[in-house]
């Protein structure tokens, strides 16, 4: 097993060394052919154009001959500080690589632009500075080693930003003019942040709050008038079942005329269910017939004084003398 591992290890490694390999590769092909086009552009007078293509070329090889040509599109632009600052970079990598003419020629073009550059001073001023103040120029940090060194800056426009925890940002805009002029912005102490407003849903929580509470009652309506909606509907069912009572007693007692004769005296021992069932029928139909009668009417009762009382009744079946009945509070 340790055999196995040590001779996959070196060929893990291998393959991993060739895919960054093949990747460097393919990133070196595109670098050239965007070098190849930049410089057909820049043969053509279209030093605007062959710009970007060359600084992609550099972010995928960075070889100092493309710096040294990105550096020479950037001066025909108007970008000196960025050409000197990519001319110095050429004659470094150049010199490491032992290239002297190469670095002569770097270092001669960056010399040749020195006298020429724009420079940018940002004072901060020592007193009163907040804690965590950050200046940024044109969205680049800039460092507290720079602050008020009169720095080489590309002409035209720059916007300058400073912030601080619980500080307004202050935002400027400085115009540098070119050829060796120098351009100073001072940055004010800044003021603090406004406080942060309360959160709007803490704000509207008592009002909130109080609404609910005030449109319970509405929302959840008279309850003597349900109560009331509900009794009436029980008595009617109940009324209902009686009068279905009564007509099945109807039924039997049909069913004993017809069996007993008209004297009632001959009724054959089959008749006496049909009497069982009748009695049956006619209690349930008094007792159902009562209780919807008692349903209804308090159901009507509290139906007359819900709009009058809020307080809810209670209405229960209880005991009534040998039978039973409803029984309510209101």
């Amino acid at each position: 097993m340790n055999l196995r591992r040590r001779t996959l290890m070196p060929l893990a490694l291998a393959g991993a060394l060739l895919a960054g390999s093949d990747a460097r590769a393919a990133d070196d092909a595109v670098a050239q052919q965007l070098f190849d086009d930049a410089k057909k552009l820049i043969a053509d007078g279209k030093w605007d154009k062959a710009c970007p293509k060359l600084e992609e070329s550099l972010r995928l090889s960075a070889t100092a001959g493309t710096k040294f040509n990105l550096g020479d599109c950037y001066e025909h632009t108007g970008r000196t500080a960025s050409a000197w600052a990519h001319f110095v970079s050429a004659a470094t990598q150049t010199k490491m690589a032992g290239q002297k003419d190469r670095e002569k020629a770097a270092r001669d073009r960056a010399a040749a632009l020195e006298p020429k550059l724009s420079r940018l001073a940002i004072v901060v001023p020592v007193e009163g500075r907040p804690a965590g103040l950050e200046v940024k120029r044109d969205g680049e940090l800039v460092g507290q080693a720079q602050w008020g060194e009169a720095v080489p800056v590309d002409p035209g426009e720059h916007a300058v930003v400073a912030s601080a925890p619980g500080k307004r940002a202050w935002k400027a805009k400085v115009e540098v003019a070119g050829a060796g002029t120098t351009a100073k912005l001072s940055v004010p102490d800044l003021d603090d942040a406004a406080p942060a407003p309360a959160p709007v849903a803490d704000a509207q929580t008592p009002r909130q709050t109080e609404s609910i509470k005030d449109t319970t009652p509405r929302a959840s309506g008279n309850p003597n008038a349900t109560l009331g909606w509900v009794l009436v509907g029980v008595g009617g069912a109940a009324v209902a079942g009686g009068v279905v009572m009564f007509v099945l007693r109807g039924n039997e007692i049909s069913k004993l005329d017809a069996a007993c004769g008209a004297d009632g005296k001959s009724c054959p021992p089959a008749a006496s269910d049909d009497i069982a069932n009748g009695k049956t029928y006619t209690a349930l139909g008094i007792g159902l017939f009562g209780l919807g009668v008692l349903s209804a009417g308090a159901g009507v009762g509290l139906l007359v004084i819900g709009g009058k009382d809020k307080t809810a009744a209670q209405v229960r079946i209880a005991p009534v003398g040998r039978g039973a009945g409803l029984v309510g509070t209101f």
